[in-house]
């Protein structure tokens, strides 16, 4: 895959003290979101594909993939 098409760097909420004691406590809330970088990035790519193109293309397409 080639370089990432983001534009910025990402964004990531700041785990703080608190949310670590609370996750030692059991929290089920993962703050973590570093798993889904690769699928983002493949939604920003797919999106960056069809930016470009007009409406009529967008519907051809679509066909295409959904008959």
């Amino acid at each position: 895959m080639s370089a990432s098409p983001r534009v910025g760097p990402r964004v990531r909420n700041r785990v703080g003290w608190r949310h670590r004691v609370a996750s030692l406590g059991g929290s089920p809330v993962h703050r973590d979101l570093r798993a889904f970088d690769a699928s983002l990035d493949e939604i920003v790519r797919l999106g960056n594909d069809v930016a470009g193109l007009s409406d009529e293309q967008r519907r051809l397409r679509h066909r295409r993939v959904r008959p």
